[in-house]
């Protein structure tokens, strides 16, 4: 049986309106051009799609690549049992190697400390936006809000991952964030899926 291109594409578009990409979705509301900073990089997939995307002068990378033994991280991505220490440090050199043209330009620093250390190191109202997705817990989560709000420029984005209560980490995300709108002079830009982005005024 032969089916009509045209019906096909109509098809295509009205899953796309029905399933959106969050993630997609996120990038087109971040500022472009600008100075980012990733918090939670794990092995740099989501990375390479911002460097894509928002075509960043300068983009942070930042991970302690450092694998938690303690039982608040027993199954999450870097601690715990899901992955042995060699598995979870041996991300680094991974990100390392796949970003060292993006380096050696001088478009990407990736950044092996913890983020709210490495954030005292930021100037503040110098990044355009921050994408925090680093440890789930609530406190780490809070942390990085209260270590980075200070470092966007008026107008820049902060973004966040797995803003659902579905995971391991419960209200991890939604919690911080909530207190986050509730607390400083901002906007909610985009909450789509798992992702959501506040616009600090």
């Amino acid at each position: 049986m032969l089916v009509d291109s045209t019906s096909q594409e109509k098809a295509e578009e009205r899953r796309s309106h029905m399933f959106p990409d969050p993630r997609g979705m996120l990038l087109q509301v971040l500022p472009k051009g600008g100075i980012g900073a990733e918090i939670g990089v794990l092995m740099g997939d989501f990375s390479a799609q911002l460097l894509q995307a928002t075509q960043p002068r300068k983009l942070y990378l930042v991970d302690p690549w450092m694998h938690f033994d303690d039982a608040a991280h027993t199954t999450t991505l870097y601690g715990g049992t899901a992955f042995t220490r060699e598995e979870v440090e041996g991300r680094y050199p991974r990100v390392l190697e796949r970003f060292r043209e993006q380096t050696q330009a001088g478009l990407v620093e990736v950044v092996r400390d913890f983020s709210t250390r490495w954030a005292k190191r930021v100037e503040d109202g110098t990044l355009d936006y921050v994408y925090v997705d680093g440890d789930h817990n609530k406190d780490a989560v809070a942390a990085d809000i209260d270590a980075f709000w200070p470092k966007l420029k008026l107008g820049g984005i902060m973004a966040f991952d797995d803003y659902t209560l579905g995971g391991w980490w419960k209200d991890g995300v939604v919690a911080p964030v909530h207190a986050l709108l509730g607390r400083e002079r901002c906007q909610l830009e985009l909450a789509v899926g798992s992702q959501v982005a506040v616009r600090k005024l």
